[in-house]
């Protein structure tokens, strides 16, 4: 982590280039000006026999510091040097505006990890503070550029390149515009969820057992129940929409892919646990933090889609931002995880939902080799019919046993300071339960994808709609080709 606020200020630092060439350019051009200056009045005091003192300079006239009358002689000599004296003072102010920042945003990070309303408040703030400043640092800068190439032409070789000058300050503003522009456009932004919701006509058994579960929690029932494919399970109070169009209020997610590993009491807990982030202070994260973390990270990736130059210091700096505050949002969404297990733990027994915890964590590592290979199925022009079916082949192929996944369990054992969760083993102490105590097997008598009507078509279903998206963004086209192939 470290190493990332090193690079991220390295880049950062880019915007100081232009601020100190620009400061040195026309304090160099303010030292011969007060050098032929001092030269000239010298030899005009000589002739009438008077001496003069070495801080008697042009720069220091004009700026009023022996009187407006002797100002107003030297009019026309200080009408070519307040420019550059306001260049160097844009310069310097530049610098302390561009390190102000770092110093805020640092600041804003450090109070975000006092509770959930500073991690707020001094996220937004933050945000605000990021964006004026960055867009008023590559405005600045680019008319700082062209206006010190201006003097310093004009100076030194007495012509200028007007149409150069212009190009430059255009550059500055259209880049400025651009970031305005896509950091307003991230709040636009609508999380999209890979799923379909579904209704309790449609699939009363689930549904039953959220409603009883969140009555068991003690939380209002969801409102909306979206089955999806993956190794994850989660809610959200934020607008999102999925295959079935836009879903307001909480919404549950459960991912199909694992049902048949779990057995109903163990998927309740999981469950429990996610239903107890709609209760109590957890809400105010669902509502109002998640959301401005997707506009944060949505904004980053529209800047990092503008492919310029002229950027790569506002994505360091945002990038700084994200990273300070990632660590802030970590420290309380281990808090919220930690909390929810105990939760999910009561509703159930803290042995069933370590258990549960376990094999999704645990099985949940076989989807990556699920989505490699339906990107690759895909290159070749084919289609997996049921991703499902695939992790299940996998699971059975490897089928461990209860000793080899205790080990494999065994190595997450620490979480670093911006995980989003506790590691797996500190969850477990955090319950009391040994990892030696859980029975492990993918092979169980009950399993919860019985609650889950005609669930081969819609894994089916779904299976399609996701490599229909994956062939759009591999491809860039709408166009689905290619056929299906069973694996």
């Amino acid at each position: 982590m470290r190493e990332k606020f090193s690079k991220s200020l390295l880049i950062f630092s880019l915007f100081l280039i232009i601020p100190i060439i620009s400061t040195i350019a026309s304090q160099l051009i303010l030292n011969d000006i007060n050098k032929d200056f001092y030269q000239q009045l010298s030899s005009v005091a000589a002739e009438d026999g008077y001496e003069i003192k070495q801080d008697v300079t042009a720069v220091a006239i004009c700026q009023g510091r022996f009187g407006q009358g002797i100002k107003e002689d030297l009019n026309d000599l200080c009408q070519e040097i307040n420019p550059i004296i306001q260049v160097k003072s844009l310069s310097i102010t530049t610098v302390v505006i561009a390190l102000c920042t770092i110093f805020i945003i640092t600041l804003l990070g450090t109070l975000a990890r006092i509770n959930s309303h500073f991690l707020l408040w001094s996220l937004r703030f933050g945000m605000i503070i990021t964006v004026l400043s960055s867009a008023f640092l590559v405005l600045v800068q680019c008319c700082l550029l062209a206006y010190t190439l201006y003097i310093t032409e004009s100076y030194y070789t007495g012509y200028i390149h007007p149409k150069l000058i212009l190009v430059i300050g255009l550059i500055g503003t259209i880049a400025a515009l651009n970031i305005i522009k896509s950091v307003w456009d991230a709040f636009k932004f609508e999380d999209f969820v890979r799923g379909i919701s579904v209704d309790k006509n449609e699939q009363k058994r689930i549904w039953e057992l959220a409603e009883e579960t969140a009555q068991a929690v003690g939380t209002q029932k969801p409102d909306n129940i979206i089955l999806g494919l993956g190794n994850n399970y989660f809610v959200t109070e934020t607008k999102i929409n999925c295959y079935s169009g836009e879903m307001k209020g909480r919404t549950l997610f459960i991912s199909l892919s694992l049902l048949s590993l779990l057995s109903p009491t163990e998927l309740k807990a999981i469950i429990g646990h996610e239903l107890a982030h709609f209760k109590g202070q957890d809400t105010i994260y669902s509502r109002k933090i998640s959301p401005s973390f997707l506009v944060l990270y949505n904004g980053l990736n529209n800047l990092a889609g503008l492919n310029s130059v002229l950027v790569f210091p506002v994505l360091a700096l945002i990038r700084f931002l994200t990273d300070i505050f990632d660590i802030s949002k970590a420290k309380y969404d281990r808090a919220q995880e930690t909390r929810a297990d105990k939760i999910g733990a009561s509703i159930t027994t803290p042995l069933i939902f370590a258990q549960a915890l376990a094999k999704i964590h645990f099985y949940g590592i076989f989807w990556n080799q699920v989505e490699i290979d339906c990107y690759n199925a895909i290159l070749e022009g084919q289609y997996i019919t049921n991703k499902d079916s695939l992790l299940k082949s996998y699971i059975q192929q490897h089928n461990p046993d209860n000793q080899t996944i205790r080990q494999e369990l065994l190595k997450d054992k620490t979480s670093a300071p911006n995980d989003s969760h506790p590691s797996l083993i500190q969850r477990m102490d955090n319950l009391n339960v040994s990892i030696d105590s859980l029975n492990l097997s993918s092979t169980i008598e009950s399993t919860s994808d019985n609650l889950i009507t005609n669930i081969e078509d819609i894994e089916n279903d779904l299976s399609l709609l996701e490599q229909k998206l994956l062939y759009d963004r591999i491809h860039g086209t709408n166009n689905n080709k290619g056929k299906e192939q069973q694996k």
